[in-house]
């Protein structure tokens, strides 16, 4: 989710654009789906559960972002200062903007005790968990422990601990497992993958959404796919099985649409990343066609662009927008609570563009800075830049 491919031939604009997707799946379903659940119940309007579906963004994201990641490693699995480099610029990437939000946490629970005593706006700062578990990314194993996501302004921060957990495990494999034997390795725990959330939903089952070996499989098909246009060949097999990549996003499309209530089995998230991790092959290798129009649309990469700082920040904007003007929960029901919610959509977009201008864009130049020894100008096998 976090990785960017900047380089010093710039970005991948079909890259920014499945981010694009990613955040805006997680958006409608935060900002419309969900709230509307309460007003509909369990016998939701069918199209109101298929956009049910939109809570994928963050599979989408996890494939996404294993991809740009793992790419990143494979070009420079040799590099001397390997190590160095990769963890410099995921510090100037993630930290900065994680750690202004968390401090900012922190800052109104002290000052402003009357906002964790109220009824409305409670929800957001009630029953953290300890800060050192959001200051070393392992917030996600409590949540599995007590099956919450806690307060709804740190609740998000769940899939940045899984993230930052992968990544202090793919490096190794990368630079210590043979590059033929990599793909077994990581076929292996695709597979185990499903294996833990079934271990995990015998224990009470939110460690399966919460937890990083229950969404492997998401990030390292992203890897694969990474993997896959680096040898010889294989962006030319991509190419000519585009219209078979279309037959998987069509197939496993539907088959998630009438598995909709099945979204809990432990075989769903695993579809989900096949989807997904097709759809982003083709987004990367084909010329023209629908997936491309389509991430390439300017308003879609431009939200791209901006995705960290918007996932990071919009249930908390539209949090207070809706407990502030109306006294109350987020809700999508009335007109009323349509304009609030496109009013925190308006404020959201601009923190975040903000946040990109101010603060994400100048860390990530710096740590731009901290070049990788050998091999750090030139692009993949597949042309696609490397992520960084």
């Amino acid at each position: 989710m976090l990785a960017l491919e900047e380089r010093t031939g710039g970005r991948v604009p079909e890259l920014d654009g499945v981010r694009g997707l990613a955040i805006l799946g997680v958006v409608l379903w935060h900002y419309v789906v969900f709230p509307l659940q309460g007003v509909f119940g369990s016998p939701m309007p069918f199209a109101l559960r298929v956009l049910g579906l939109a809570v994928s963004g963050v599979d989408l994201f996890f494939v996404l972002s294993g991809f740009l990641i793992g790419g990143l490693l494979l070009d420079h699995r040799e590099s001397a200062n390997y190590f160095r480099a990769f963890y410099s610029r995921r510090f100037c990437r993630i930290l900065p903007l994680y750690f202004v939000w968390l401090g900012l946490f922190y800052l109104l629970v002290k000052v402003g005790p009357t906002l964790v005593a109220s009824p409305v706006l409670g929800r957001l700062f009630q029953q953290p968990f300890p800060f050192w578990s959001y200051f070393t990314f392992t917030q996600n194993l409590l949540m599995a422990r007590v099956e919450t996501f806690g307060p709804e302004w740190l609740g998000i921060t769940w899939s940045l601990a899984v993230e930052e957990q992968f990544y202090l495990l793919l490096p190794l494999m990368v630079r210590f497992i043979s590059p033929r034997r990599l793909p077994f390795a990581f076929g292996v725990l695709v597979l185990a993958a499903p294996v833990h959330r079934a271990i995990a939903d015998f224990r009470g089952g939110f460690g399966a959404l919460v937890l990083m070996p229950c969404r492997a499989d998401a990030l390292l098909l992203g890897v694969l796919c990474a993997y896959l246009l680096r040898r010889d060949g294989g962006r030319r097999l991509v190419a000519r099985s585009r219209w078979a990549l279309y037959g998987i996003v069509l197939s496993a499309s539907l088959t998630c649409l009438a598995a909709l209530g099945y979204q809990q089995s432990v075989g769903f998230p695993s579809l989900l990343a096949v989807l997904y991790a097709a759809l982003l092959l083709i987004a990367v290798t084909e010329r023209r066609g629908p997936v491309t129009w389509l991430v390439r649309q300017r308003w879609l990469r431009g939200l791209g662009l901006l995705a960290y700082g918007f996932y990071l920040i919009h249930q908390a904007v539209n949090g207070f927008a809706h407990g502030l003007i109306l006294g109350r929960p987020p809700g999508f029901g009335t007109m009323l609570e349509i304009v609030v919610t496109l009013g925190a959509f308006a404020a959201t977009l601009a923190l975040a563009t903000l946040s990109w201008r101010q603060l994400e864009q100048p860390f990530i130049q710096w740590g731009h800075a901290v070049r990788y020894a050998s091999g750090s100008d030139r692009k993949d096998l597949a042309g696609v830049p490397a992520a960084g």
